[in-house]
This record gives C-alpha cells, sequence and structure tokens, in this order.
C-alpha cells in the first residue's frame, strides 16, 4: 500500500530530514562499536565520506552494502 501511495504522490524528501536520519544511524553505529570493543582511535579511522556516499546510493538504487569489515582505511 505504502508503495502504490508514494508511486501516485511522490513528493522530494527535504535533504535536512535525510542528513538528521543518516546522522542518527551513524550515531547509532559508533555506539555498537564501541560496545563492541571497538577503540576511539578506531574509530577515527573509518572512512565516513564513503559511507554517507554509500547511503545516497542506496537510497537511488545503485548502492553497495555497507560492510563495517571495508569501511576501514588501510
Amino acid at each position: 500500500m505504502l508503495a502504490a501511495l508514494t508511486e501516485r504522490f511522490p513528493f522530494a524528501v527535504p535533504e535536512s530530514l535525510v542528513q538528521e536520519q543518516i546522522d542518527a544511524r551513524l550515531e547509532r553505529g559508533l555506539r555498537a562499536l564501541a560496545a563492541q570493543g571497538m577503540d576511539t582511535e578506531q574509530m577515527r579511522k573509518l572512512d565516513f565520506g564513503r559511507l554517507r556516499g554509500a547511503q545516497r546510493d542506496r537510497r537511488h538504487g545503485r548502492g553497495e552494502s555497507l560492510d563495517p569489515a571495508r569501511s576501514h582505511c588501510p
């Protein structure tokens, strides 16, 4: 039903709302990593630009999965 509604009545989602959701998910992810024992230095090495780009690509149907194992800088 939701798919039919959005197909019939398309609307733009404000970028601020999208960014808010990305930030909230990122924060939850960082908390989960901390709970699993990742230290602050390891978190600093995460490539957040790649993660945000992947999120944006997923919204547009051309994304990769967000594999945490590949999100570290070399």
